[in-house]
């Protein structure tokens, strides 16, 4: 049996549904998945080792192995590696949505739902790609750390919502005169704007106890050999600048910017238009509001918790230190 129709049939399959329609979709996760692949090797093998002195091996237990003193990319190179790419992906969303945003008037016209706006279509393909190419797969896979049910029901969230976006919803014609297609003028700020607070997040969650114990743990102690010591101190001040950044941008950008946007701009349209796509795009910006108000309850309390601290932690931190 030869396999060269059935290539050929995918090839044209993919050249009609995805490459003609959707030119960015594709090399854009590509890219992603590339990155990735290179920044996992460079750290897993091309760097150099933690050069660990006798001093610090003879201080650990004989259980402990060497690898404890190794630099955390070396041994969280897939999370690393994750954390990167998402920072540079971040970073370039947000830089596209905010450049569009600054410079286009909502408030300029009617029916602005179905007027199709070229930089919104762009930023869905790109998103689009990233999640089905890169990141939803990296994270089925473990690359981007502990597996998280709320992470893959909003990762399946923004491509139905992408899918909106991009007219795959309700029609089978994957051209830019569809019809379908709404969505566009809203799309710079939700995948764009929005996620200037997911910039540093990225370096947040990289630092995290819990999702990457080698980095925090690097971050936090002073056990890797003088001539790596600066770096360290470095990565440490980072993380600390990173979280207040985040904490204050994601409570102005999803605490109050997004369900702003989604109440005066996004409800009335897609209601006003009335299609399934729109539809769709209503309920689900009515879910996702809900979920950055109740995320940004939980960073709340983290900022409370960590300027006025409850008595019991009070006292668990003067023992500890008493204990030091």
């Amino acid at each position: 049996m030869s396999f060269l129709p059935i290539a050929a049939t995918v090839t044209e399959f993919f050249e009609q549904h995805v490459i003609t329609p959707f030119p960015l979709l594709l090399p854009y996760g590509l890219k992603c998945v590339i990155s990735h692949i290179v920044l996992y090797i460079t750290f897993k093998y091309l760097l150099p080792s933690a050069s660990v002195t006798t001093t610090s091996r003879q201080s650990s237990s004989s259980s402990k192995d060497d690898d404890d003193y190794n630099y955390p990319w070396k041994l969280s190179p897939a999370f690393t590696a994750n954390r990167i790419v998402a920072f540079c992906v971040m970073s370039h969303w947000s830089y596209l949505g905010l450049n569009h945003v600054w410079s286009y008037d909502y408030n300029n016209e009617e029916g602005a739902a179905k007027t199709f706006i070229p930089a919104g279509f762009d930023i869905a393909q790109i998103a689009m790609g990233t999640l089905l190419v890169w990141d939803i797969p990296s994270s089925l896979i473990g690359g981007s750390g502990p597996t998280d049910i709320m992470m893959h029901i909003h990762h399946i969230g923004m491509v139905l919502v992408t899918a909106c976006v991009l007219g795959v919803i309700g029609t089978s014609d994957y051209s830019i005169s569809n019809t379908n297609i709404v969505g566009t003028h809203v799309a710079p700020i939700f995948l764009g704007a929005i996620e200037f607070s997911s910039i540093p997040l990225q370096i947040v969650d990289l630092c995290h106890p819990k999702k990457s114990p080698h980095w925090y743990k690097y971050v936090d102690n002073n056990n890797m050999s003088t001539t790596s010591m600066s770096f360290q101190k470095l990565c440490s001040s980072v993380n600390e600048i990173s979280r207040i950044l985040f904490a204050v941008l994601f409570l102005i950008t999803r605490g109050f910017y997004f369900p702003y946007v989604v109440v005066t701009i996004a409800i009335p349209d897609f209601n006003a238009e009335g299609s399934l796509p729109s539809m769709v795009l209503l309920y689900m910006s009515i879910l996702f509001s809900l979920l950055q108000m109740y995320w940004a309850t939980l960073v709340v309390g983290q900022v409370k918790r960590a300027f006025f601290p409850s008595g019991g932690e009070s006292k668990k931190n003067n023992r500890k230190s008493k204990d030091e």
